[in-house]
């Protein structure tokens, strides 16, 4: 390959280069990437996913300690080594 033809590729790659990612970030745009949303807003959506992930926990730590207890509220006696109550 000549000179000549590698310095017109590498002109060419340049050239892509600048318009394509250098000029659109000069202008304050993103150029063809896509726009990420703001940061605030994924915080915002975060802590809306935590909070709904904290009320889950928090209902299946409830579900779990009222089957312990059974429906009366009152907490099983324990089980002796035969299956039966101790006592």
């Amino acid at each position: 390959m000549s000179t000549w033809v590698a310095a017109l590729i590498a002109a060419a790659a340049l050239t892509a280069t600048y318009f394509c990612c250098i000029r659109p970030m000069r202008r304050g745009t993103r150029g063809m990437s896509a726009a990420p949303p703001s940061t605030s807003r994924q915080v915002a959506d975060l802590r809306e996913e935590l909070q709904a992930l904290g009320r889950q926990k928090s209902a299946a730590d409830d579900a779990a300690q009222t089957r312990r207890r059974g429906t009366s509220g009152a907490p099983t006696p324990p089980r002796g080594q035969d299956g039966g109550v101790d006592g």
